[in-house]
């Protein structure tokens, strides 16, 4: 628009908003009007679905399939998730690597630490059970390590000497 003109628009760009004002106003009008409002919560958007969490399988009662069934989803869901931070994790350690190249043990050494201790933890809880490893398998895990811990000290420490 040259200096000093008023604003002026053409009659092609008059029929261009005519035309697409008629097939905006309709959807703005809805989306105004009956979307947000019936949006109940405006501040919060997930992405992402959240579960809500259910008692351990501990607390199912014997015979209850329903119960075992929702807590091995739940188990297989937390697995996915643990196995993602993981993963995260192991790339965050190899940029760095890649990054500071021979002086990553300078630069990296939390990244290292890091996934270090959630492969640890990771290993702790899923490793051994297999592909097929369900929550009662991780349970029964869990049980025997335990005990193991209670009669011989933390595992990988050796066994207390007999008495």
């Amino acid at each position: 628009m040259p200096d000093g003109e008023p604003n002026s628009q053409s009659t092609f760009e008059k029929i261009f908003k005519a035309y697409f004002g008629l097939l905006e106003r309709p959807v703005k009008f809805v989306r105004e009007n009956v979307v947000e409002p019936a949006r109940l919560n405006k501040e919060n958007h997930y992405y992402h679905r959240r579960y809500r969490r259910i008692p351990g399988v501990d607390e199912c009662e014997i015979g209850d399939e329903i119960c075992f069934y929702e807590v091995n989803k739940q188990f297989k869901r937390d697995k996915m998730v643990d196995g993602e931070v993981l993963n995260i994790l192991r790339q965050r350690k190899v940029e760095c690597g890649v990054y500071y190249g021979e002086d990553k043990k300078k630069y990296c050494e939390k990244e290292f630490k890091d996934y270090e201790e959630a492969a640890a933890n990771f290993f702790q809880k899923y490793g051994d059970l297999g592909a097929g490893g369900n929550v009662i398998d991780a349970y029964m895990k869990q049980k025997h390590r335990l005990i193991w811990e209670r009669r011989h000290g933390p595992v990988g420490s050796g066994m207390k000497a007999t008495e």
